[in-house]
């Protein structure tokens, strides 16, 4: 059973309303930061770690949203910061669709990255949509067949 999945976000306030627009309710928000919190400094393995961190939850699926404030990845030199889904690292998530999720996506269309009727195996005939969160996340939607032909 997958618990949550984690997603390094730029901005807390932004993240929240992006995904309080697919249904995702936080269910608590918290600001830790070592010292004196040595624990988190410890797990995360940076000295002096300043993090916000939320959870959401959305029926019994979960995200947990985090915005280090220190260190500050911007100010990294040699930082790998790509959204592009062929780099080793990226993830994505995958929901099971609904009217909602596609509609908080579709609009704006900028989010949109690519959609289509798998053609062949095991889930042939369902539809898949994929898009970008507002940190270039990448989030799938799941159309089974029996949605995917209504």
């Amino acid at each position: 059973m997958i618990r949550h999945i984690g997603i390094t976000v730029s901005n807390m306030e932004r993240s929240l309303a992006f995904y309080g627009a697919m249904g995702f309710a936080p269910i608590f928000q918290v600001e830790r930061q070592d010292p004196p919190d040595r624990f988190l400094a410890h797990v995360t393995g940076y000295d002096g770690v300043h993090i916000k961190i939320a959870m959401l939850k959305r029926g019994e699926d979960a995200i947990e949203l985090l915005e280090y404030v220190k260190p500050d990845w911007e100010a990294e030199e040699d930082h790998l910061n790509s959204s592009e889904t062929f780099m080793s690292g990226n993830v994505h998530f995958c929901l099971q669709g609904d009217a909602q999720l596609h509609a908080a996506l579709a609009t704006p269309t900028d989010y949109m990255r690519g959609a289509g009727i798998i053609p062949d195996g095991p889930q042939a005939g369902a539809r898949v949509e994929y898009y970008r969160g507002p940190d270039g996340e990448t989030i799938e939607l799941f159309f089974p067949l029996a949605v995917a032909k209504a």
